[in-house]
């Protein structure tokens, strides 16, 4: 199975799941999501998911995760990634 295959099958269940009230929750799904589209190289679609994620009340563990990230996929967009 192909990895746009993987994305096709996987996100739609993801983004299915996400509460719409900011939960700490919430946020470490946008983070699931962001790393499997990191992984499958699609940075654009990693930042973008990033961005709408909703505001954190996370522990400092999960915002630095974030924060890699979005490093990482930004790093990525510039042929600096994987």
């Amino acid at each position: 199975m192909t990895t746009l295959a993987v994305l096709a099958t996987v996100l739609p269940f993801l983004s299915f799941a996400a509460p719409k009230d900011g939960q700490p929750q919430a946020a470490q799904i946008y983070l699931s999501q962001a790393k499997v589209l990191y992984q499958a190289m699609e940075y654009e679609r990693c930042l973008s998911r990033l961005d709408k994620a909703p505001p954190r009340a996370a522990p400092k563990e999960v915002e630095g995760q974030f924060e890699l990230y979005a490093a990482l996929c930004n790093a990525g967009r510039f042929g600096l990634g994987p």
